[in-house]
C-alpha cells in the first residue's frame, strides 16, 4: 500500500422517490399489485486504503436488455493452487490493535418505502403487531456445547494484513474431519477438536500466482461451504469492488476432501458491470448456486438481485471451461432484495429438482402482505437457453405478520452494555442460510431474519417451510419470533437436523448484556410456535464494540455430515470492550435424538453341551439402548439374525483337539422372539434392554470328556454385533460397544458416553482381574 493508514470515506445518499412502472414486470405483478413508489438507495460506511484506486461512478447496463433471458459466462482464469498446508503467510511486525488502520467491508443497503398505515392524529407509523412472538424464556433444556474453540480474530488480520476489518462476516462449515472458518479477510482450517491445521491465511493467498484481482485483493464477503455429495470444500469471496468494473467472484474448490490440500481456482467476471455485493451460495447436485445484491457502483443505486448457477460438474474436476448461467432479476421485479439460494444438507433431492430461492416480503416495505416468495432455478449447462428462473405457483407463502422496520432501518439500533454505541441489526434481508433437507416423504426449507418484536426490540423470526413429496405445495409448517426477554437477538442462522429438530444461533445484547453468542432449539415433537427447548450460551461476551456500528454481517449454523445431527455454529464476540477487537468462536452441540447407540451387553450360552450326537441349545443375546432417545424395534428388524438384521450372532469352531467338531447351525428362535413382539413393535427407552433368542446346533463326532484330551475348555466361540443403521439408516455414534466381547469403556475414553446412570462394564466372560471382555465359549463334551 502507498499509505499505512486508512482514509474513511462515508457516502450517504439522500432518499429519493422513484416511480416504477410495474406493468412490464412479470411474476409478482400478475398476482397482486404492489405500491408503486420506492425510496432511493443508500450505501453507508465505505472505508478503503490509499492505493486501492480512485472510486468513481461505474457504468451500468439496462437490465431490460436481457430480461429473464439467461446470460452465460465462463471463467476468465482457472488453474490449480499449491496445497494450502504449504502456504506460509508473511506476518508483519506491527504490534498494535486499536491504532492499526481499519477497513470497513462495504454493505449495500436498500431503504424501502414505508407502506404501513399512518395514524391520522399522531402522524406516526402504525407498526405491525407480531402474533408469533415467543415472549417467555422456556426452561433451559437445550444442551450445553460439546466442543468450543477460538476462531479467527481481528488481531489475526492485524498480524497478517497490517490492518483491522469490520465487520468480520463470520462463516464456517464442517466436514467429516475438519472445520473451515472464514472471516474478512482470512480463512483457517481446524480439526474438529479445534487444533489448527492451516492458517489463518488471507483468502487471496489461496490464489497466489493466479493473476488478476483474486490474487491481489481481499475485498470480503467470504463464504465457506462443504459439499458433502462430492466430499469437497468451496471457498469464495468477491473482488475488485473498489477499483472495478469489471467485478469478480473468486471461487476455489478443493481437489479432495482435505481442506489443507490443493484447490481448483476460478475467477468469474460478473456480467453487466454490476457490483456483486453480499454474495451467498448454496450447494446443489447440479450446480453451485449464488445470489447477490447488485449495485451500479459504490455510490449506488441498487440495481436488482442477480442469481447464478456455476457449473459444478466441471469445477469438481478443474475444467477451465466451467461456465455460469445468470439471470438479472431487476427486470423481473426491481424490489426483490436479500434473496438466498437453498443449500443442501443430507440426502439429495430427486433428480432434476430445481434449486429453490427465497426472500421475504413485508407490508412495511410496500408489499401487499408479509410472506416469503419462492422461486425455482433450473440450470441447463448443455443448452443454456433452456435455463429458467420462475416463481412457484404456491408463492408468495403467507406468514404470520412481522415488522422488519427495526429502528427504521438505522444502522445504530441494538444497544450494548457499557457504551452508547449501538450496532446494526440488518433487518431488511434473510440471514444466511436457506437450508434444504429432504425427508423422502417431504422436503423442508429453514431460514430466519431479524424483526421488530415491538418497540424496536430485535428478535429472531425463523421458519420451516414444508412441501409434501412428490406433488405438494410449500406451506409454513413452523414459525415464531424468538424474543423471550428484554435482550435483543439478531444476526441469526437457522438449521434443521435429520430428526427434524430446529436450532437457531445468534448474537444477543442489551443495556445490561455484552454482545454474546447463544443458540436456542426446538424438537420435532415440541408443540408448534416456539423454540421450546430454551436457550444455551456458546460464548458469554466480556465487552462491547465501541468503534463502529457494523456487526455481522452474517453467521453460520451448519450440521455435521457424519451424524446429520450435530450442529456447528460460528459467530463474533468481544472479550473486552474495544473499538474493533472482535474475536470469533466455533462450537458444536447436539439435541436429543442425536446419539445413536445400541450396545451388546451380554451373550448367555451354555458353558458345556453334551454331544453324543447333534444337539441344539438356546443362546440369548442382550442389547441395551444407550441412545439419548427411545428406539422402536420391529420383529422384521431381526431379519435372519446371522448375516443380516439388527443383531447378528456368529458362532465358530475354535478348538477341535481331534474331537471332530463341525460348523454349528445358528438360527433365530422364532417362537420365543414372536412372544417378545406379540404386542407389536418394542419401544426401547434409554437404558432399557432387549433379548434376542437363538437356537444353535452343535455336533462333534469325537467329542471327549472334560480334561481327557481337551487341553483348552472351549470348542465353540461366540461374537454378537448390533447394527443401528437397520433401524433408520443411521450408524452408531460410536462403535466400541457394538460387539461382544468388548472391554469396559470408561467415560473419559468414550466419545459419547452412555446415558446418565449407565456404566459400561464391558461384555464377555471375566478376565483374571475381574473385568469383562474375555471370549464367550462353549465346550462340547462327549457322552459322560
Amino acid at each position: 500500500m502507498a499509505s499505512s493508514f486508512l482514509i474513511r470515506l462515508r457516502l450517504t445518499l439522500s432518499r429519493q422517490k422513484t416511480q416504477i412502472a410495474r406493468d412490464s414486470c412479470s411474476g409478482y405483478s400478475r398476482k397482486t399489485s404492489r405500491r408503486q413508489r420506492v425510496t432511493g438507495w443508500a450505501i453507508i460506511g465505505w472505508l478503503s486504503f490509499f492505493g486501492l484506486g480512485r472510486l468513481s461512478p461505474f457504468q451500468s447496463v439496462d437490465a431490460a436488455t436481457n430480461a429473464l433471458t439467461p446470460v452465460v459466462g465462463q471463467a476468465v482464469r482457472a488453474d490449480v493452487s499449491p496445497p494450502v498446508r504449504s502456504i506460509q503467510p508473511l506476518k508483519t511486525q506491527l504490534n498494535r490493535t486499536e491504532n492499526a488502520p481499519v477497513r470497513e467491508v462495504p454493505l449495500g443497503r436498500r431503504f424501502q418505502p414505508r407502506a404501513a398505515a399512518v395514524e391520522p392524529e399522531s402522524g406516526e407509523r402504525a407498526e405491525s403487531v407480531d402474533p408469533a412472538v415467543q415472549s417467555i424464556l422456556p426452561a433451559a433444556k437445550t444442551p450445553s456445547p460439546t466442543v468450543t474453540f477460538e476462531g479467527i480474530s481481528n488481531a489475526d488480520n492485524i498480524a497478517i494484513n497490517s490492518f483491522s476489518v469490520v465487520p468480520p462476516d463470520t462463516v464456517g462449515d464442517v466436514g467429516p474431519d475438519h472445520y473451515v472458518q472464514a472471516v474478512n479477510n482470512l480463512f483457517k482450517v481446524f480439526d474438529k477438536s479445534g487444533t489448527s491445521l492451516s492458517g489463518p491465511l488471507p483468502i487471496s493467498a489461496l490464489f497466489a500466482g493466479f493473476g488478476g484481482p483474486c490474487e491481489t485483493t481481499d475485498d470480503g464477503d467470504a463464504i465457506v461451504l462443504y459439499d458433502h455429495l462430492a466430499d469437497r470444500w468451496l471457498i469464495s469471496q468477491f473482488a475488485n469492488v473498489f477499483v472495478g468494473p469489471p467485478f469478480h467472484q473468486c471461487i476455489a474448490i478443493s481437489q479432495t476432501g482435505d481442506p489443507t490440500g490443493a484447490y481448483f481456482r476460478y475467477d468469474f467476471q460478473m456480467p453487466n458491470n454490476k457490483i456483486n455485493d453480499y454474495s451467498k451460495f448454496g450447494v446443489w447436485p447440479d450446480a453451485y448456486y449464488m445470489t447477490d445484491n447488485q449495485f451500479d457502483s459504490l455510490v449506488g443505486p441498487f440495481s436488482g438481485v442477480g442469481v447464478f448457477a456455476f457449473e459444478r460438474d466441471k469445477m469438481l474436476v478443474g475444467d477451465s471451461s466451467a461456465s455460469f448461467v445468470y439471470f438479472d432479476l431487476d427486470a423481473l421485479d426491481p424490489l426483490i432484495f436479500g434473496m438466498l439460494p437453498s443449500d443442501l444438507d443430507g440426502p439429495a433431492p430427486s433428480a432434476g429438482t430445481p434449486n429453490y430461492f427465497a426472500y421475504f416480503t413485508a407490508n412495511e416495505f410496500g408489499d401487499p402482505q408479509d410472506g416469503l416468495r419462492i422461486f425455482e432455478f433450473h440450470a441447463d449447462f448443455s443448452t443454456p437457453a433452456n435455463s429458467t428462473f420462475t416463481e412457484r405457483g404456491d408463492s408468495p407463502i403467507v406468514t404470520a405478520p412481522f415488522d422488519p422496520n427495526l429502528c427504521n432501518l438505522s444502522p445504530n439500533c441494538v444497544p450494548q452494555r457499557g457504551t452508547s454505541q449501538k450496532v446494526d441489526a440488518i433487518s431488511e434481508r434473510l440471514m444466511f442460510r436457506l437450508q434444504y433437507r429432504n425427508f423422502d416423504t417431504h422436503e423442508s426449507l429453514v431460514t430466519n431474519h431479524t424483526v421488530d418484536a415491538g418497540n424496536d426490540h430485535a428478535g429472531i423470526r425463523y421458519y420451516e417451510l414444508r412441501r409434501n413429496l412428490p406433488g405438494g405445495s410449500f406451506v409454513v409448517n413452523e414459525q415464531a419470533t424468538f424474543a423471550p426477554d428484554s435482550n435483543h437477538r439478531w444476526m441469526g442462522s437457522a438449521a434443521m437436523d435429520s430428526n427434524g429438530n430446529i436450532a437457531v444461533g445468534y448474537s444477543v445484547s442489551g443495556s445490561n448484556t455484552f454482545p454474546s453468542i447463544r443458540y436456542a432449539a426446538r424438537l420435532a415433537t415440541d408443540p408448534p410456535g416456539g423454540l421450546f427447548q430454551g436457550e444455551a450460551v456458546l460464548q458469554a461476551g466480556g465487552g462491547s464494540q465501541t468503534g463502529a456500528n457494523r456487526w455481522g454481517d452474517y453467521s453460520m449454523l451448519a450440521v455435521d455430515p457424519v451424524d446429520e445431527c450435530t450442529f456447528w455454529y460460528t459467530q463474533e464476540y468481544y472479550a473486552t470492550s474495544s473499538a474493533r477487537g472482535w474475536r470469533t468462536k466455533i462450537g458444536s452441540f447436539q439435541l436429543p435424538g442425536c446419539i445413536h447407540d445400541l450396545a451388546v451387553t451380554n451373550i448367555i450360552a451354555k458353558k458345556t453341551v453334551t454331544v453324543a450326537s447333534a444337539v441344539t441349545a438356546s443362546v440369548r443375546v442382550q442389547i441395551q439402548n444407550r441412545s439419548d432417545h427411545a428406539e422402536t424395534i420391529e420383529a422384521a428388524d431381526l431379519d435372519d439374525g446371522v448375516t443380516t438384521g439388527l443383531v447378528r450372532l456368529v458362532v465358530t469352531v475354535v478348538d477341535d483337539d481331534g474331537e471332530g467338531c463341525l460348523a454349528p447351525i445358528v438360527a433365530l428362535d422364532n417362537t420365543k422372539n414372536a412372544t417378545t413382539f406379540s404386542r407389536g413393535p418394542k419401544v426401547l427407552k434409554p437404558r432399557q434392554t432387549l433379548t434376542v433368542n437363538y437356537l444353535v446346533t452343535y455336533n462333534c463326532t469325537a467329542a471327549q470328556r472334560r480334561n481327557t484330551n481337551d487341553a483348552t475348555p472351549g470348542d465353540y466361540n461366540y461374537v454378537a454385533t448390533v447394527h443401528h443403521d437397520v433401524l433408520d439408516g443411521k450408524s452408531d455414534t460410536h462403535t466400541a460397544d457394538d460387539a461382544c466381547p468388548h472391554d469396559a469403556l470408561p467415560n473419559q475414553t468414550d466419545p459419547n458416553p452412555p446415558p446418565k446412570g449407565v456404566k459400561d462394564r464391558g461384555c464377555g466372560t471375566r478376565k483374571p482381574d475381574g473385568t469383562l471382555g474375555n471370549p464367550v465359549q462353549t465346550d462340547a463334551l462327549g457322552d459322560l
